[in-house]
């Protein structure tokens, strides 16, 4: 049994929204060490960083992800597997 004095988080969703309804919606990807990989904040608004950082970190995200998922890599092996995949 979970103690209800252990979970002190208060939710933030709209008591009666059906979040199951396609929409828009905000996410907060946190990366490590706080590192800003896909842009900044400017002026209330975010500023993307420019399309070839982009493309390199698709790139990246699409060859990475399913052989960590798989677990064909290992998390030691991926800055050379980074540094291959970066190479234009």
């Amino acid at each position: 049994m979970v103690s209800d004095t252990k979970h002190h988080r208060r939710s933030i969703r709209l008591k009666d929204f059906d979040y199951s309804q396609a929409g828009a919606y905000f996410i907060t990807i946190c990366t490590q060490d706080r590192i800003c990989l896909f842009g900044e904040i400017v002026d209330d608004g975010m500023r993307l960083d420019d399309a070839d950082e982009s493309r390199t970190l698709s790139k990246l995200r699409d060859s990475l992800l399913p052989k960590l998922l798989s677990d064909q890599l290992r998390h030691g092996d991926v800055a050379s597997q980074v540094e291959r995949t970066a190479q234009p």
